[in-house]
């Protein structure tokens, strides 16, 4: 009993259906990355779909096999807490589309975590799932290149905002994509210590200096410092018996990165192939060069020299190091530097704050899956663009809350403690995986939690997956083999039932969404008659009920429809009852509530309508659309309203007043920020807005105010405003009436004169008489 489990399940080779799992699985890592890395919800479904169809295909072959599976621990148990999180969490979510999307990601994280542990129970080995990884690095990184050097055209591949080429390889987003490879990286470093293949240690160390070099040109500060910080722990804490491999294969690829950095670089802004490729290339043998003659050299000292004269060659291997920084690559410093020298850290200080704001408002069970990207610009300081927290713990607190936290915080607890209790009884080699894989966690999480990483599907599948192979392995109890079955826990008779039909459940969901988004994609592109694209809505509403854009799309088509029937009352219902189950679908969504107003004001109704302006106002805090349509529509229902309900009138003159109040400070403290917070937004109000919150303010009788704010308006030559223009003047006129000073009399005459709309304006401005005396 004192050999390590991996020991006793590798006196019997993987069944069929468990290797046939492994290779399925890898896909995850070797496939699906190349959809955008699996960015948000439409790329992800594919993932899950194929996900979900293993699921259900190898659970129903093992029941058949009458296979077993015992070892669930405590650990599992939280695992599954966390899908339940995000199933509390949409009870009442900030949009019911994410949380749904939300519930289905955490089940196919789950579900690879899951068949991890089993594939393991099975005699998959995870030195197995650690070369699928060191494959996957090696695959980003050479996409990367490919990309960088001009070899391969694709949108998103290359981050460029200042003509700096990052390389982002298949993520879209080269901070994501350089964490990925230095996961891939510390893990591949693992893979060469346990590894006794010539060949394989060759061309893993070649990976090795193509990963450090992609990471080095996606210019992600955050991924150097991961990767920094691993390194530190790989030298202090490695356990023993590989310490000094390990250490030297950690920077054994930092050398050839110093001669080769300036000319990778120069490649990729130049797009040069050849220089590129070769470079690449020539550096990367060097490397497996270097490794094999390290490997060597390490088998020679530990057998035959004291262990201090280990130390003495990372000692000189360091100082090669530091000599080529000092001497070889100037530039490459300045690199450094500049990488260093951005400000978007302290924008991400200013997101935790705002964060914190909209997590008070459900600080229980959160809003469900990306509250972040839904609420952000109700809280949010000043004006800025951010769709993500850039922190994992700020989407896991405002996602599902304390609950959720507590339970997140519970399972990586329990994980740690697991890997701990079993460290003692496991063989050298294993412990020495073991110490990869919680570095890779590690360093996925430390970095997550200042980025976006776990946006991506890819990053949430590596990191349960890590999760899954960290643990102690369950076991397995089948006809022709039988596993260690562990006493501290029951075997599960019911899971080839339970998994199956959740992940047909999943499945059918998923693939749902699937069909709908290219329903969505097509009424997009437009050319759809009305008939056809109701038709196509109604569809995709049956499949997908909770995506809020299939119920704006109906209203669109349902009023289109009415262009030719402008009578039928029962239709003109119907688009009001689908421009409102869309808003309410995505409440917070500033576009959603203005767009859904816009379909209730032109049926007929005007306050339905405004309070969906209003809505969209609170919730775009910094939404110059939002702003606009609030001052300008609390204007028009008030001046509807003026000879009806003077009280009614008058409360939404001074609604509209408040917001164009608020807008003007907001614009105040904009033109007050920092300059490292000073980015590239701009919030104004419009010619429209201004006119309506001075008609308000006239209204209200706050004639001294009005100046001010026609000011920049009657002084204009924009043609385009030319009847705003036309009317702010009359209004200012209308203003000196009031006061009783003089008006300007020919421009009166000529402007009411020119229009008859004109002339009723001003005479309608005459007759009113101030709400607030």
């Amino acid at each position: 009993m004192g050999e390590s489990l991996e020991k006793q399940q590798s006196y019997h080779n993987p069944d069929m259906s468990f290797r046939l799992g492994f290779i399925l699985l890898s896909a995850i890592f070797l496939v699906f990355p190349y959809w955008n890395g699996l960015f948000f919800h439409p790329s992800f479904a594919y993932s899950a779909i194929y996900l979900f169809s293993i699921l259900i295909i190898l659970s129903i072959w093992w029941s058949t096999k009458k296979i077993q599976v015992a070892g669930w621990s405590l650990v599992d148990y939280f695992a599954v807490g966390i899908t339940l999180a995000y199933l509390l969490a949409a009870i009442s979510p900030a949009n019911y589309e994410h949380a749904t999307i939300g519930i289905i990601r955490s089940l196919a994280y789950l579900g690879s975590y899951v068949l991890v542990r089993i594939l393991l129970a099975g005699g998959i080995s995870r030195v197995s799932f650690l070369r699928v990884f060191a494959a996957s690095g090696i695959l980003v990184s050479l996409y990367g290149f490919a990309t960088g050097f001009g070899l391969i055209e694709r949108a998103g591949a290359i981050y460029d905002p200042s003509g700096s080429r990052r390389l982002s390889s298949v993520f879209e987003y080269p901070n994501t994509a350089a964490s990925y490879v230095v996961v891939i990286y510390i893990l591949t470093i693992g893979l060469l210590t346990v590894s006794t293949r010539r060949l394989e240690k060759f061309v893993y160390s070649a990976g090795l200096f193509m990963m450090l070099a992609f990471i080095f040109h996606t210019q992600s500060r955050g991924a150097l410092l991961v990767l920094t910080g691993l390194a530190g722990l790989i030298v202090l804490i490695a356990p023993k018996g590989g310490k000094f491999t390990s250490v030297g294969y950690t920077i054994l690829p930092a050398l050839p990165l110093l001669f080769a950095a300036d000319w990778l670089g120069d490649a990729i802004k130049s797009q040069n192939q050849i220089i590129g490729w070769a470079v690449l290339l020539l550096a990367s043998v060097i490397t497996g060069a270097f490794s094999a003659i390290f490997d060597l050299i390490r088998k020679r000292v530990h057998v035959e020299i004291y262990k201090t004269v280990r130390w003495i060659i990372i000692g000189l291997i360091l100082l090669a190091v530091m000599l080529g920084v000092a001497f070889v690559s100037n530039s490459l410093l300045t690199k450094l530097y500049s990488m260093f020298e951005q400000s978007s850290l302290v924008q991400r200080f200013v997101f935790y704050k705002d964060a914190f704001a909209a997590f008070l408002e459900n600080p229980i069970f959160g809003n469900g899956f990306q509250t972040w990207k839904e609420t952000y610009q109700s809280f949010q300081s000043y004006p800025y663009v951010s769709r993500q927290a850039h922190g994992y713990w700020v989407d896991i607190v405002l996602d599902t809350g304390i609950v959720g936290a507590i339970i997140w915080l519970g399972f990586i607890t329990v994980c740690f403690r697991e890997m701990v209790s079993s460290w003692k009884n496991i063989a050298i080699e294993e412990r020495r995986i073991t110490f990869f894989l919680v570095l890779g966690i590690v360093g996925l999480i430390g970095h997550s939690f200042i980025d976006f990483d776990m946006a991506y599907g890819t990053m949430n599948y590596l990191l349960w997956t890590l999760m899954g192979l960290a643990i102690g392995p369950l076991a397995v109890k089948s006809q022709g083999t039988i596993g260690q079955i562990l006493s501290r826990s029951t075997k599960t008779d019911k899971l080839w039932i339970v998994v199956p039909i959740l992940s047909l459940i999943c499945l059918v969901s998923i693939t749902g969404y699937a069909i709908s988004e290219q329903i969505l994609k097509k009424i997009s592109i437009g050319g759809i008659n009305p008939e056809e694209g109701l038709k196509q809505a109604e569809t995709g509403i049956v499949l997908a009920p909770y995506r809020s854009g299939l119920w704006m799309a109906k209203a669109k088509f349902l009023n289109d429809t009415l262009a030719v029937n402008s009578s039928d009352k029962a239709k003109s219902t119907k688009v009001i009852e689908a421009a409102s189950k869309a808003v309410s679908m995505s409440p917070f969504d500033t576009n959603t509530s203005i767009l859904g107003a816009s379909y209730l004001a032109k049926h007929g109704e005007g306050l339905k309508a405004l309070e969906l302006f209003r809505q969209a106002w609170k919730n775009g805090k910094y939404n110059s659309q939002a702003t606009d349509l609030y001052i300008i529509n609390s204007k028009n229902v008030g001046a509807q309203l003026y000879d009806k309900n003077k009280n009614q009138a008058k409360r939404h003159f001074e609604n509209g007043w408040l917001a164009y109040q608020d807008a003007v400070n907001k614009i105040q403290k904009f033109e007050s920020l920092p300059k490292v917070l000073r980015i590239e937004f701009s919030y104004d109000l419009s010619p429209a807005s201004r006119l309506a919150a001075a008609e308000s303010a006239f209204y209200l009788g706050k004639y001294e105010q009005i100046s001010g704010i026609l000011a920049p308006i009657v002084t204009s030559n924009d043609k385009k405003n030319e009847a705003i223009i036309e009317q702010s003047k009359l209004l200012l006129n209308a203003v000196n009436q009031k006061k009783g000073q003089p008006i300007n009399e020919t421009e009166v005459k000529d402007l009411s004169g020119k229009k008859k709309e004109l002339e009723k304006y001003y005479q309608s401005l005459i007759k009113v008489e101030p709400l607030v005396k």
